[in-house]
């Protein structure tokens, strides 16, 4: 039995991030929590909390050390290894939990299908597997 194997990266191909670096997506995490305590939105402290989200990924990765080059682990992290590492201002009394619901949602609505892709996958007689992973920083 043959089969006939197509693959491709579904972000940017089936589906089209609003965000295009992950930085740009935590900025806009960062301000939704500034906006969800009606905070003034300091853009040094919007910038601040953004790279404490990602400080933690790197925690979370093992490989956090001031100015050393990012690895990855062979392994994806999960959200709940990044959270577990979150340093959050003393204002910000959310658990970190409404915060990572806060990253999905926001991250969830910020993709779009691309119709032009999804119009041609229509016309493959095969199954099709998708599988997804959510921003993690490229190193």
């Amino acid at each position: 039995m043959k089969f006939r194997v197509y693959s491709f990266d579904v972000y940017q191909t089936c589906l089209i991030r609003y965000y295009i670096e992950p930085v740009d997506l935590w900025i806009a995490w960062a301000k939704e929590i500034f906006a969800k305590f009606n905070r003034l939105e300091d853009m040094e402290e919007v910038h601040d909390l953004a790279m404490a989200r990602h400080r933690a990924q790197m925690k979370a990765q093992g490989c956090w050390q001031q100015n050393a080059p990012i690895q990855s682990r062979p392994e994806a992290i999960t959200l709940p290894e990044i959270y577990e590492h979150l340093s959050l201002p003393d204002w910000c009394s959310c658990s970190k939990q409404e915060l990572q619901d806060m990253e999905i949602e926001l991250e969830a609505k910020s993709v779009r299908p691309c119709l032009v892709i999804l119009q041609e996958i229509k016309f493959i007689d095969s199954l099709i597997l998708i599988l997804i992973r959510f921003f993690l920083t490229h190193g």
